[in-house]
């Protein structure tokens, strides 16, 4: 199976790229987003996983898009998800012939429905 290397948890980036550097504590940083400290506090001790709303927050606070913030939350879930699914278990049901085409073929699996 393919490994993927591990990658951050988006509250560990935060607490190590941003809190710690600006000797920012978590209840500050959770005022000026509007949300409870214990929110802040459970991403950045990776109790909780980011919200597409945490995103939106983070980005106009920090200044990335909330689009790189939900990018490193799915590669930080994909990459758990590992050890949990045994890929051994699944039948494959539909490969596209030509992969250049996928598009096309999705469709015609649909119609074949």
């Amino acid at each position: 199976m393919f490994t993927l290397q591990k990658p951050m948890h988006p509250g560990e980036f935060i607490r190590e790229v941003y809190l710690e550097p600006l000797e920012l504590q978590i209840g500050t940083f959770a005022e000026k987003l509007g949300v409870d400290t214990s929110t802040v506090s459970r991403l950045v001790n990776q109790k909780a996983d980011l919200s597409y709303e945490m995103a939106l927050r983070l980005s106009k606070a920090l200044g990335r898009s909330a689009d790189s913030w939900m990018k490193m939350q799915i590669a930080y879930g994909l990459y758990r998800a590992q050890d949990k699914v045994n890929l051994e278990e699944v039948e494959v049901v539909y490969r596209p012939r030509n992969l250049d085409a996928p598009e096309k073929q999705v469709h015609e699996f649909y119609e074949n429905i």
